[in-house]
């Protein structure tokens, strides 16, 4: 392996670990800022119908947020980290473009990120519908799906092998099919939108300024609510296409247009 290459292994590796510690920590902080002052300004943006879910049973509450501490720490300090590791300890190229004449135009960016997204939300809904399988479901995504009211913090609310086969690959996929056409900074470009989506679609908000929720098909955090609330259907991330084209969110909708002509007959 060249001298070059093996700089380029330990950089990635170096901003890939900053990148996993740093990004989720500050969304997440933001968050509990937000759930913690309870602003006006902020709360007008509260999609629940429930109260959050620390004004319920604080026994049950207590359970579960430390049990979410802990898994969000062993899949974002642990486990996320660890795939950056082969590049440094067994210098494992990095098939990434990282010279300065690669730098994207604006255009290039968006379009790539558009198809990883594109591929996330393809091999996301694969995965995830399979772990809503009978038998494999008790074992595994069960833990995710505790959360039935969700905050920030329950996007990484998951079993360890969910959160590798669920989670993390369906990201990578897209960069690993353009290998040297996509430059670095497109990368992760593209892993810091992918956790800050995340991260959104469990907050509990909806801000009317969120740009996931100005894409053609995307999905919003009701969407992902009601599979939280119902464990059925809706299983894919950034889009609802997949989840059209396979009815796997008939149930939904219906669901939503009773709610809506029931709102029209109380008006």
């Amino acid at each position: 392996m060249e001298e070059n290459d093996t700089s380029r292994g330990k950089f990635y590796f170096f901003w890939g670990i900053i990148q996993s510690y740093t990004i989720p920590i500050i969304f997440q902080g933001i968050y509990l800022i937000c759930y913690k002052l309870e602003l006006p300004l902020i709360e007008r943006y509260k999609c629940l119908e429930e109260p959050w879910p620390w004004y319920g049973d604080k026994k049950s509450w207590d359970r579960l947020y430390w049990r979410t501490v802990y898994l969000y720490c062993l899949n974002v300090l642990i486990i996320s980290p660890f795939f950056y590791v082969p590049f440094y300890v067994w210098e494992v190229p990095v098939d990434l473009d990282f010279s300065m004449d690669g730098i994207p135009s604006s255009l290039k960016m968006v379009g790539q990120v558009l198809f990883c997204m594109l591929m996330e939300d393809l091999t996301f809904h694969i995965s995830h519908r399979m772990l809503h399988r009978p038998s494999i479901y008790p074992y595994i995504h069960k833990i995710h799906h505790e959360h039935k009211v969700t905050i920030g913090m329950a996007a990484y609310h998951a079993h360890p092998l969910e959160f590798i086969f669920g989670n993390v690959l369906p990201s990578i996929v897209g960069p690993l099919i353009l290998k040297t056409n996509m430059h670095f900074l497109t990368a992760f470009t593209w892993y810091f939108l992918r956790t800050a989506e995340s991260i959104d679609g469990h907050s509990g908000y909806e801000f009317s300024w969120s740009p996931f929720r100005i894409l053609p098909f995307a999905s919003d955090y009701g969407y992902h609510t009601y599979h939280h609330s119902n464990n059925v259907g809706n299983y894919s991330s950034f889009f609802t296409i997949w989840d059209t084209v396979l009815g796997s969110n008939s149930a939904y909708y219906q669901d939503l247009k009773e709610r809506r002509e029931a709102e029209k007959k109380t008006a």
